[in-house]
């Protein structure tokens, strides 16, 4: 795609499927986001399974609040997300799934079958929109390649914000 922004910006979805896709916004991080798939609350039943991204920022963005998206700009409860047998095949510092909750929450993920390489797995972040509200976070069967950032730890999972039942699984960090 070599997009200027996302690769795809899904707002207020409900029996949302993203399947057998590729996307990659090529290799250029500007001031502007570059997520391959971003997604903006309020969502419920949401798939996205057997794709191929590559990104210099996140793959995925799953955002319960997120701010700077004009007239597209939504906000609310993301429930029920299902990420499954995704490739991740990122630029140098590419990142992996966001999940991101402020003042709304993220409840049911679950993140299985991950592969290829990213600068981290996940992470569950604030951005400094509210205290963060997490629920059944759940993290199955994953191998994904860690790769270093000169002179920046980030960590395979990164994790802040209020969380109940955060749950790793058979996960594997090369």
């Amino acid at each position: 795609i070599n997009t200027k922004t996302y690769g795809a910006l899904i707002c207020n979805c409900n029996d949302l499927l993203i399947e057998d896709v590729e996307v990659d916004v090529g290799n250029i991080l500007t001031p502007n986001n570059c997520d391959s798939i971003h997604i903006l609350g309020p969502c419920e039943r949401v798939t996205l399974q057997n794709c191929k991204l590559r990104s210099e920022d996140n793959v995925i963005a799953i955002n319960a609040d997120d701010i700077g998206h004009g007239p597209y700009g939504t906000f609310g409860d993301i429930v029920t997300v299902r990420i499954k047998g995704i490739n991740v095949n990122n630029y140098d510092g590419g990142q992996g799934i966001l999940l991101l909750s402020g003042n709304h929450a993220i409840k049911d993920v679950i993140i299985e079958d991950i592969s290829g390489e990213a600068s981290y797995l996940l992470n569950l972040s604030t951005f400094g929109f509210g205290p963060g509200h997490y629920e059944d976070i759940n993290v199955k069967q994953t191998s994904l390649k860690w790769l270093s950032i000169v002179g920046t730890y980030l960590g395979y999972i990164m994790i802040n914000g209020d969380r109940k039942s955060t749950r790793l699984n058979s996960s594997h960090n090369h």
